[in-house]
């Protein structure tokens, strides 16, 4: 009997929440390291899919100490276990010289002991691959959610079903329906043939994974609105961030959220933009309120754009709001029956 109890950070549709209890003995969770607290987990299996500065308002010692964290984390796992790391990140290698369980590591790379090869994406983004264990064919695998990064989860977790037991077949068809969390790439409407999509992505490795996967998709101009989260993440990446943003059309940046911290640092979002613009050429413009962010891409936007909004926090309703104000212009009759 596999089927596990969940806990985890976001919502998804198959559990129509982000948790539920079973009666197995699987418990599935997703642990995060702020205020180390993955620590307090007892895992038989782990997955590290990435290790990299964030949380740094916590993580004072920068780098080194979010590694220890992550290698106590590891350290968890029990001898007859399993650790699961992303081959592809060097910030992850070292921990597979301190560890006394069964590793494996996974990529794109084909030095990994699992790895995707073969990757295409249709004209919505998804993607289709094979995965490779030590060279050999393990399968072909579709996904319904799009970006190579997927790509990357989707082998830790082929990886994790098998070492339990679970058929290749069985796998396959559950990544094939997999439909993801919400407010991860999420759609919220087309009007127009202008697309909107919302994604929680706040750190810059996934505001860049999140952008990139917007170029899968047949598309006119690319338009990103972005919300950054803490003047602490903001100030420290302001350079990974104007990197990250920068693979697009048109920018526009939302005020700095933060409800855990003062403006230490004297960061805005002017400054991410002006950064933006004089680095590597994208127009950008700094909006504080949702109305007028939505009055300024209506009063640009043009059939075939594609419009990502993309923040942790509140800026999710501009994604509602531009979807209705679209409607209200391009759609007036469904409009009113709304």
């Amino acid at each position: 009997n596999y089927d596990p109890t969940i806990s985890i950070d976001g919502t998804i549709g198959e559990i129509n929440g982000n948790y539920r209890v079973s009666g197995s003995d699987y418990f599935v969770t997703e642990a995060c390291e702020y205020v180390d607290s993955f620590l307090q987990s007892k895992h038989y299996i782990a997955i590290i899919a990435n290790v990299e500065e964030d949380h740094l308002d916590y993580f004072k010692g920068g780098i080194n100490q979010i590694r220890q964290s992550f290698l106590k984390f590891a350290q968890i796992v029990p001898k007859d276990g399993l650790l699961i790391i992303n081959g592809d990140d060097k910030d992850i290698s070292f921990i597979a010289n301190q560890c006394d369980c069964n590793i494996i590591k996974f990529g794109l790379n084909k030095d990994n002991d699992y790895y995707a090869d073969n990757i295409k994406y249709d004209l919505l983004g998804r993607p289709e691959f094979d995965i490779f264990k030590d060279g050999q064919l393990i399968g072909h695998f579709n996904l319904q959610v799009p970006g190579q990064h997927n790509v990357l989860n989707a082998i830790s977790a082929v990886i994790c079903g098998i070492f339990i037991g679970i058929p290749v077949s069985s796998i396959q068809d559950t990544l094939a329906n997999f439909q993801g969390a919400k407010r991860r790439f999420e759609f919220r409407g087309e009007v127009n043939n202008i697309k909107v999509f919302e994604d929680y992505a706040h750190h810059p490795t996934e505001v860049k994974v999140t952008v990139d996967a917007c170029h899968n998709y047949e598309h006119n101009r690319l338009w990103v609105v972005f919300q950054p989260h803490t003047y602490s993440r903001t100030y420290v990446f302001l350079e990974e961030f104007s990197q990250a943003l920068s693979n697009c059309d048109f920018l526009i940046m939302n005020d700095i959220y933060s409800d855990r911290e003062a403006n230490a640092w004297g960061i805005t979002s002017e400054m991410v933009a002006e950064n933006v613009t004089k680095k590597y050429g994208t127009p950008a413009v700094c909006i504080s309120k949702f109305t007028d962010i939505v009055d300024y891409l209506t009063q640009r936007l043009e059939p075939g754009d594609f419009v990502l909004v993309a923040g942790s926090q509140s800026i999710n309703q501009v994604a509602f709001m531009l979807v209705d104000k679209l409607r209200e212009i391009y759609e007036p009759e469904t409009s009113e029956i709304k």
